[in-house]
């Protein structure tokens, strides 16, 4: 019976060493896992450009097609572009030029001699941003502050700025 407890003890001595080094062996994998993990993620985040780069490489793009539209054009045709402008720029009050992908508007009433100016930058080809930049007191309230809008509504945003002028 005194042999039979000591391998009884004997066995759950073995027993107890056999899970606690079950026990580290799972720990150390664990730990190989959770580095591997980490490992494929830094990888996967690493893998493209990043958000910004990604956006700078767009408005470099949109620079690039206006500028080959712009230098594909004869003189002649810019001449009349440019008088185009002008003439839409007068009989409308809306005058546009681009800076950097950058619609620079201005909008004049030269009769109650008044003037706004904003920007419109796409957001995406279904909508714009429209931020006003000079004399916004002017514009109807919910134009006053940096604003999305539909880009079919754009004659419509434009209707309202020169509207408001005329008050």
């Amino acid at each position: 019976e005194e042999l039979r407890s000591n391998e009884v003890e004997q066995l759950l001595e073995d027993t107890r060493a056999t899970a606690a080094a079950k026990e580290q062996s799972q720990q150390a994998l664990i730990e190989e896992l959770k580095a591997r993990i980490e490992f494929l993620q830094n990888k996967i985040k690493n893998a493209g450009p990043s958000d910004e780069e990604i956006k700078v490489r767009e408005e470099h793009e949109k620079s690039a097609k206006i500028k080959d539209a712009s230098e594909s054009l004869t003189s002649t045709e810019t001449s009349e572009m440019m008088n185009l402008c002008k003439c839409y720029a007068r009989l409308t009050g809306v005058s546009v030029k681009i800076e950097d992908g950058i619609m620079i508007c201005t909008v004049k009433n030269n009769v109650k001699r008044r003037a706004v100016k904003f920007h419109i930058t796409n957001a995406d080809k279904k909508s714009i941003e429209f931020q006003p930049v000079g004399n916004k007191h002017l514009l109807p309230p919910e134009l006053q502050e940096v604003g999305f809008f539909k880009a079919s509504e754009a004659p419509i945003l434009i209707a309202r700025i020169v509207e408001s002028l005329d008050v």
